[in-house]
């Protein structure tokens, strides 16, 4: 990842770099997401991201939660979503629907609680 880093960096220093994996890289056998975000920060990367490579409808959230931990635990400025807020789930000809945004909010709110309540309860 730092090579990656340095070589856009070289060519072109306002671009962003974003180290990319996938949640449920357990269907395809890459980088382990929990292990994303300790990549990306000291490789200088300027975000982590992660998606699901396999599309048969399986949703970010819905993927185990051990790798969604990582990502609550670091905090997160930016969501993008694709076909979980379009008409029917097509990401690519399905409008956006402000009721599925929503939704899509509200579950990632109570992920985080109940992730938290999780926490707590450990300690």
């Amino acid at each position: 990842m730092r090579a990656v880093v340095r070589a856009v960096k070289d060519h072109r220093t306002e671009a962003l770099v974003v180290a990319s994996g996938y949640a449920d890289a357990h269907r395809i056998g890459c980088v382990n997401p929990p292990a994303l975000p300790d990549i990306a920060a000291p490789s200088g990367a300027d975000a982590a991201m992660r998606d699901t490579p396999i599309r048969d409808g399986t949703r970010l959230l819905a993927t185990p939660p051990d790798t969604c931990a990582g990502f609550v635990r670091i905090g997160t400025d930016i969501v993008g979503v694709r076909g979980a807020v379009c008409e029917g789930g097509d990401r690519n000809a399905g409008r956006i629907r402000p009721h599925l945004v929503a939704a899509s909010r509200a579950e990632m709110d109570r992920y985080a609680r109940d992730h938290r309540a999780g926490v707590t309860a450990a300690s």
